[in-house]
């Protein structure tokens, strides 16, 4: 009997970390930040201007983390350009250029056509220090309410993000 109850417990807890591993991932690098409320300001590539994620309270937000010198962000960013015109005015999308020549990022984002705004983090304080991010490209995504809810680090898919954009908004 302490047999069978034995291997019960070990059946519901492979059932347990089964789920666990198959739920869809809100970190892939065990990023501290998801749970967290996320808040940053800095400045748009190529302006003086601030650019603050409390701008889009209210709406839920994919931040995207990029660079020109990161060769996976290049092939990624017309996948999350589709996905933010699909998007558009339901989820916003803002980029942020990480440990970059401003010059060589803008001519990426000319090149990819990007349409979303993009800030800067030329010390990598928003994305090591506040979302806790170490791989690029990394992509974040945040609740209507300011709360990180996800995290992908690596390239994201077409059909990834739509699950993205469908968990955030119902699109």
């Amino acid at each position: 009997m302490a047999l069978a109850t034995a291997g019960a417990a070990a059946a519901a807890l492979a059932v347990i970390v089964l789920v666990n591993t198959l739920a869809p991932a809100t970190s892939s690098s065990g990023v501290g930040a998801v749970g967290q409320s996320a808040a940053f300001t800095t400045t748009r590539l190529g302006s003086t201007h601030l650019l603050s994620l409390e701008t889009f309270r209210g709406k839920p937000v994919v931040v995207t983390f990029l660079a020109s010198w990161c060769g996976p962000c290049r092939t990624e960013l017309p996948v999350v350009e589709q996905a933010a015109q699909q998007a558009r005015g339901k989820v916003a999308f803002l980029g942020i250029d990480v440990s970059d020549n401003p010059s060589a990022a803008q001519s990426l984002l000319m090149r990819s056509g990007i349409t979303f705004p993009v800030g800067t983090d030329p010390s990598r304080h928003i994305s090591a220090d506040i979302f806790n991010l170490y791989g690029m490209p990394s992509t974040v995504f945040v609740d209507a309410g300011g709360r990180v809810v996800g995290e992908i680090t690596g390239p994201v898919t077409p059909s990834g993000l739509t699950r993205w954009l469908q968990r955030l908004s119902g699109i």
